[in-house]
């Protein structure tokens, strides 16, 4: 009967730690969204931005074959980049 009651203390024990370790996955992740908030890159202006895009993408290579996928790479990092680099026509 002890280790009956032993057992169950075990699996109640386990349940509250898998509980709180997707409590904290929840919490990494909105924490890291939060200081990607505040990443010096999001200050920069779209103008900036764009020249910045446009020498990641033209950077000596051919267009034909890597630029046009270092322009979608660009653009699928975030909404505010996509947008930017949907806008210049320069990168595709």
């Amino acid at each position: 009967r002890e280790l009956a009651s032993t057992d169950s203390q075990i699996r109640d024990a386990r349940a509250l730690l898998a509980d709180l370790q997707t409590q904290r996955c929840a919490l990494v992740t909105v924490l890291d969204l939060v200081n990607n908030l505040h990443a010096p890159v999001r200050r920069l202006p779209v103008e900036i931005l764009t020249i910045i895009f446009y020498l990641c993408v033209s950077s000596g290579r051919s267009r034909e074959k890597a630029g046009i996928f270092d322009a979608v790479r660009i653009a699928s990092v975030c909404a505010s980049w996509r947008s930017t680099a949907l806008a210049d026509a320069r990168l595709w």
